[in-house]
């Protein structure tokens, strides 16, 4: 016989509070500049690379509109299409 009783199932998102205040979405790659205190991560369904300091303060992004694109430029004007 089978039992038809559902299964509760919990998302690992739900066990810790601090992936749902994530600011990043799908961070791909990560790149250290141990000279220089930064951590460089894709955040990849943001479009964005975030720079951090070694101990987590944010630093600066990378292609900040969130759109997918693949333009050169400033900080401000360069797009990508899911960093890796």
């Amino acid at each position: 016989m089978l039992d038809n009783t559902p299964i509760t199932l919990n998302l690992e998102k739900d066990n810790d509070p601090r992936l749902v205040t994530s600011p990043l979405k799908f961070p791909g790659k990560l790149a250290i500049d141990v000279l220089n205190n930064r951590l460089f991560i894709s955040d990849s369904n943001h479009n964005r690379i975030v720079v951090t300091s070694l101990d987590g303060n944010f630093i600066v992004q990378i292609g900040s509109s969130g759109e997918e694109g693949l333009q050169d430029g400033s900080f401000d004007e360069a797009t990508f299409n899911r960093p890796q």
